[in-house]
């Protein structure tokens, strides 16, 4: 180790990205040794598969992994000293510059160390008040949530699992309240529809043809449908129907060459009946 080092005004952490190729990793900050470097992958601590060089130097040095470390895992460098006094000074023995050069290089290193777990670690703002930040007992908070009272100091909160059910339940309620938005909607929209129904235009499709529509009060296939011909006997050339659900009461001459049929009953009252065609009496 260089007797010269230098302890500059560096955070001793540093992080990188892999990216599947990169094998060297540099790190800015001095360290003592190698073992004062810690390696992480992700979150898991490393002890193999590296080489760490630059211990003693100022500037720091560099880290280089026997594999690259894949694609999107963070890469963590921190200097992490054991915190001890690392020489002695005997009462009347010698005092080298360069030694207590060093103790001093190595209490800096510490400072900042414990100054970088400070700046990651929950701490009262500046401008607060003085406030206990003790947290209650291990029992009184086991499974439970943290929180704080009216003076800002920590108190037992919720337990966990309740935090878990009102999460769950707050789910449910907004996807009720969803589906009763879109039910709201689609009744607003069938309401809207049923505003603007006109019953001519559904009679216009389903019903086209209407007794009372027609100037002349009767409806016929080719009022219903031209298109369609209907079949069936037919009696000819001129010919007569008469149809009745009541007693005829009236004289009728049937002509020369004319077809005729009737329904009902017929009643033949002080008259004669001269047929001179084909008539049929059903």
């Amino acid at each position: 180790m260089s007797e010269n080092i230098v302890i500059g005004d560096v955070r001793p952490r540093i992080q990188a990205v892999g990216d599947g190729v990169q094998l060297e990793f540099i790190y800015p900050f001095p360290i003592f040794q190698n073992s004062d470097l810690e390696v992480y992958l992700d979150e898991t601590l490393q002890n193999t598969g590296f080489t760490v060089t630059g211990a003693g130097q100022s500037n720091g040095g560099s880290v280089t992994f026997d594999t690259p470390p894949a694609n999107n895992v963070v890469v963590t460098l921190r200097r992490y000293l054991v915190i001890e006094r690392t020489s002695d000074f005997a009462e009347g023995g010698a005092f080298h510059a360069s030694v207590i050069n060093q103790e001093l290089d190595y209490l800096v290193a510490v400072a900042q160390q414990n100054a970088d777990d400070l700046e990651r670690s929950v701490i009262l703002n500046p401008t607060d008040g003085d406030s206990s930040l003790v947290l209650p007992s291990k029992t009184a908070r086991a499974e439970r949530t943290l929180a704080f009272d009216s003076n800002g100091a920590p108190i037992v909160g919720p337990q966990a699992s309740d935090i878990v059910s009102a999460q769950a339940n707050a789910a449910t309620a907004t996807q009720a309240a969803t589906d009763a938005l879109a039910a709201q909607v689609a009744a607003e929209a069938a309401r809207d529809n049923a505003q603007t129904f006109n019953p001519a235009d559904y009679r216009a499709v389903v019903d086209p043809i209407v007794t009372g529509d027609l100037s002349d009060g009767s409806v016929t296939q080719a009022k219903i449908d031209p298109t369609v011909q209907l079949g069936g006997p037919s009696l000819g050339t001129n010919s007569i129907i008469r149809t009745n659900a009541d007693t005829i009461a009236e004289d009728i001459t049937i002509p020369a060459g004319t077809n005729g049929m009737t329904a009902g009953p017929i009643t033949i009252a002080g008259g004669t009946v001269t047929v001179n065609g084909n008539w049929r009496i059903v």
